[in-house]
């Protein structure tokens, strides 16, 4: 088994029982709750690679977990005042 430990610390992820059991949020919105739990300031290329899907795939599922109620996005903006997608 591969450890997926963030430099020597693990870390785990609590997902609530009624979005595992959702029929309606795809696997990948699922694992994407779990890595969003443990890293709240993370970039969509980074969560793409680190779950080993497309930067689509992750648009799709950030997409479903807000429209159904798991998420709220919000948008980080740089010095430059440039804000991310």
């Amino acid at each position: 088994m591969t450890d997926r430990s963030i430099g020597s610390q693990r870390r785990e992820a609590a997902t609530p029982i009624e979005l595992l059991t959702d029929p309606n949020v795809s696997s990948h919105a699922k694992a994407l709750y779990g890595v969003l739990f443990v890293f709240d300031e993370i970039d969509r290329v980074t969560l793409a690679a680190m779950l080993g899907v497309s930067v689509p795939t992750i648009d799709r599922a950030l997409r479903d977990l807000r429209t159904l109620g798991w998420i709220d996005v919000q948008r980080r903006c740089g010095r430059r005042g440039e804000c991310s997608r």
